[in-house]
């Protein structure tokens, strides 16, 4: 059965469940890559279903998993994650050719979206919000450049702020699960803590959405991802009365806290922000003293690139010729995309928007959108460092939470919700 190895102990074939048969039906899923969910039954009575995916390459998956794997070990070790079992739940991954692999399926889950959109009226009021969004987007002729560059801080806070629905329909969705009062605040923990942990892990590593990595939505992407992570209107509402600075804050500081004595992969130590990355914090290079071996797992990023870096990096090449980042440098320009991604593990937002977005006429608006605007802007606020983990984590929410960056945001993740 694919997935049993773990690589941290020596194989015990005896002990490992063998494939028995497969399921005669597959199951369809209707995302671009048409992936295919198949039934695997075990040799020990048990049936496992996996879901094959081709067209992309599965590495990064696996990856990431590992370094979730990582991180996981990291949080066990801070008392106050461990006493809350605060982490990120995993899968396995197994690529089997550059284009070809699967995924083990994650059954009893269901995505984020439908736990909001699932009365009559959640669905009518978000295609209320997006009929609305369409005809703000017709002032700027349906041109999403032209929006990113012209649309003013008021004019897009306005816009946004009207797209937001009166009802807590996460909310209503946690308490139709409880059974009483003490199970929906017991259930609401779980959700908090499982997205402060889920937040700051995908942070490190550059993904929003589980676009990319290292921040590849940020560069690459015809609408740049200006979030570091997402915390939408209808997550924030879930959590009142006490609010994301009453519940989320501190896991997310404890979180942030057991990974963040970190050690770069170059000469020295360091620990720089830039203003403007993903709310202008530290992002960290490696993980707390002595963590050897998820810097050689990030190493292999280094040394085994992958397609999906080797399509942007001529890009790159050219957007960043005479500029620092490959000034004086003997590599190749494959080999130096993914190591500048590790070496400098803080994928610092605005870099990355010079970086992959160079040429845009919008790229100083959206530079002065992501270093804060308006005078509630905690980015703004906030000198060329932060001081500690929980400035760290205010500034990151502050952006996460920003109308003027959420209303810039791609539509099809609905941002409003």
């Amino acid at each position: 059965m694919p997935g049993q190895y773990d690589g941290l102990h020596k194989p015990r074939m005896l002990d490992h469940v063998q494939i028995s048969s497969f399921s005669p039906t597959l199951l369809t899923m209707g995302s671009l890559r048409r992936p295919k969910r198949l039934t695997i039954r075990g040799s020990d009575g048990n049936e496992y279903m996996w879901l094959v995916k081709s067209g992309e390459d599965l590495r990064l998956d696996q990856r990431i998993q590992m370094l979730f794997s990582m991180m996981n070990e990291l949080m066990d070790r801070n008392p106050f994650c461990s006493a809350k079992k605060m982490g990120v739940r995993t899968f396995k991954v197994v690529p089997m050719s550059p284009n070809l692999g699967i995924l083990e399926w994650m059954s009893n889950t269901k995505p984020l979206q439908d736990c909001i959109i699932n009365t009559a009226a959640s669905l009518e009021e978000n295609q209320v919000a997006r009929e609305k969004r369409r005809r703000w987007l017709r002032e700027y002729k349906d041109n999403t450049d032209l929006m990113l560059q012209k649309a003013t801080f008021i004019d897009t806070v306005q816009n946004f702020n009207d797209l937001l629905g009166r009802k807590a329909h996460l909310a209503d969705f946690f308490r139709e699960l409880s059974a009483s009062p003490e199970a929906f605040l017991t259930l609401r923990t779980e959700f908090v803590n499982s997205l402060a942990a889920t937040n700051i892990c995908s942070y490190l590593l550059g993904i929003c959405g589980g676009v990319g990595a290292g921040g590849f939505a940020t560069e690459n992407l015809p609408i740049p991802e200006l979030v570091p992570f997402r915390l939408t209107r209808q997550m924030t509402n879930l959590m009142e009365p006490m609010g994301v600075r009453g519940l989320l804050e501190l896991p997310m500081i404890n979180v942030l806290t057991g990974m963040k004595r970190l050690r770069t992969c170059g000469p020295g130590e360091r620990l720089r922000r830039a203003r403007g990355s993903n709310s202008h914090l530290l992002k960290i290079s490696a993980i707390q003293n002595g963590k050897d071996d998820v810097l050689r797992i990030m190493e292999i990023f280094v040394q085994e690139p992958l397609l999906q870096w080797q399509r942007p990096v001529t890009k790159q090449s050219e957007i960043t010729e005479g500029e620092d980042a490959l000034a004086g440098s003997s590599e190749s320009s494959v080999e130096w995309y993914p190591k500048a991604k590790v070496d400098d593990a803080r994928n610092i937002m605005e870099r990355e928007l010079k970086r992959g977005q160079g040429r845009k006429a919008w790229l100083a608006r959206a530079i002065q959108a992501v270093k804060g605007e308006g005078p509630d802007s905690v980015r703004a606020r906030v000198g060329e460092t932060c001081s500690n983990a929980k400035e760290q984590v205010e500034c990151l929410v502050d952006l996460a939470t920003d109308p003027n960056i959420l209303g810039r945001a791609f539509s099809g993740w609905a941002p409003w919700l």
